[in-house]
């Protein structure tokens, strides 16, 4: 796996972002919060984003929030007049006029409160906003990525003339090389791979970024006739949500393995009216080179698919042709994401995702596709390994022995090698804890779905 360098950002969520939101909002670009909106919700949790090179983006200053305070109801002096508001107030005084209260921002970063106000005259009952002691309080520039209030700020003014950048959703059967794809174009390892099918259940969004375009990739859950539990129902509804916010769409086949009865259930059907289709043919170092100009040939004449591009994403063969059509086909705008970024999900999602790979590859038939992974304590502790404590959900309660093995020989291999890539990922040691529990039905359960992020 290659190794991916990691930062820490608290207060993101996966794919719609709370500092893309913000930055889109103090930047004015309407059109690019538009498109955040339209992402699915992600666990707050601290984030993890790829940044290539360069320093922290600076972070804008965030207003200071009100402060607590107000008149009291004392006694004022005899004879003075009305102090300034928090003083104290003269006999007979009127009530202190309420300071006006500032302007609500839902994105501010809350600054220290104002203290107690003084004694008041008579009948200034009741609480009003007050400034800060001493006067407001300056905004806090935070620089520092461990700070719970750090926040990148989406930097539009370096993007040039003509800058591209939009969404491509990735789509096609189960096993046919969709994460395979978004990771050789990445040059990351960003969604899990296997050799069994259905192994991607989320919408997993990846950044491709250069100098002049930025093109947003969806890999989603591979698409399938009948959705036999709530779980693929779910599943098929992130794909029609990705198709929803694509600019463009690549429609993934395996060459090698009947790519006519996919192309029937993937092509559109009649006159397509939908963003640009591109159809790519994976896996094409499995056949010899007659074979492939034979099957591009005959999809060009029948396809509604404006472009039929022959690649293996494995051996990164075609994947530059593939490239610049996505960049061609993405409509001119701002930077949706900062550039230094690969992806935008949580540390917690990308561990559950490792684990749950590792049991796609040491267990057999329908335990893992029974399973759910899920990260419920993660502490970073100096001097010391990183604690991940993960529990493993299964359907069945025969499951549960098969998992663990003859005195727990099973789960400590799985614990093992889910170690070894985890801190690969990260780029540091951890120390990880897995347990199983059985919860049955958790596939049809729409609340438990709903808080697993499906």
């Amino acid at each position: 796996m290659l190794q991916l360098t990691l930062r820490r950002v608290s207060g993101l969520t996966a794919c719609s972002s709370r500092p893309a939101l913000t930055a889109a909002l103090r930047a004015g670009h309407h059109a690019a919060l538009a498109r955040l909106l339209h992402a699915g919700p992600g666990t707050p949790a601290r984030d993890v984003a790829a940044p290539a090179t360069g320093d922290p983006p600076a972070l804008r200053p965030s207003p200071a929030g009100p402060g607590r305070g107000g008149p009291g109801r004392g006694r004022g002096g005899r004879g003075r007049s009305p102090p300034p508001p928090g003083g104290r107030g003269g006999r007979g005084s009127a009530p202190r006029e309420a300071a006006p209260a500032a302007e609500y921002d839902p994105f501010a970063v809350p600054a220290r409160g104002g203290g107690r106000g003084g004694r008041g005259g008579r009948g200034g009952r009741g609480r009003s906003p007050a400034p800060g002691r001493g006067g407001p309080q300056a905004a806090r520039e935070v620089t520092d990525e461990r700070d719970p209030f750090f926040q990148p700020v989406l930097e539009t003014d370096r993007d040039p003339e003509g800058h591209r950048s939009g969404y491509v959703a990735i789509v096609g059967r189960p096993n046919a090389g969709k994460s395979t794809l978004m990771n050789c174009l990445l040059a990351q390892k960003l969604s899990i791979v296997t050799a069994k099918a259905q192994t991607t259940r989320h919408k997993i969004l990846g950044i491709l970024s250069d100098e002049r375009s930025q093109v947003v990739m969806l890999d989603t859950p591979g698409v399938i006739n009948r959705a036999n539990s709530r779980m693929e129902e779910r599943m098929m509804l992130a794909v029609k949500e990705a198709l929803g916010d694509a600019d463009a769409v690549l429609a993934i086949v395996d060459a090698g393995d009947r790519p006519r009865e996919a192309l029937a259930m993937l092509e559109p059907g009649g006159e397509w009216e939908g963003p640009p289709l591109c159809l790519v043919l994976n896996k094409c170092d499995t056949l010899t080179v007659k074979e492939v100009e034979a099957l591009v040939g005959s999809i060009r004449a029948t396809s509604a698919a404006e472009k039929v591009i022959p690649i293996s994403a494995k051996e990164a063969q075609g994947v530059d042709e593939l490239r610049e059509w996505m960049v061609s086909r993405m409509p001119e705008g701002p930077s949706l994401y900062n550039k230094d970024y690969v992806a935008m999900a949580s540390e917690r999602f990308f561990v559950s995702e490792l684990i749950r790979e590792k049991i796609f590859e040491l267990y057999e038939q329908e335990v893992p596709y029974g399973c759910q992974v899920n990260v419920v304590e993660f502490k970073e502790r100096r001097n010391a390994k990183d604690f991940i404590r993960a529990e493993v959900l299964v359907e069945r309660k025969g499951h549960v022995g098969i998992l663990l093995g003859h005195k727990g020989a099973a789960i400590k291999q799985l614990s093992a090698s889910s170690r070894v890539d985890i801190e690969g990922f990260l780029g540091r040691p951890v120390y990880l804890e897995l347990t199983v529990k059985h919860s049955k039905g958790w596939r049809d359960d729409s609340q438990l779905l709903s808080h697993y992020g499906y």
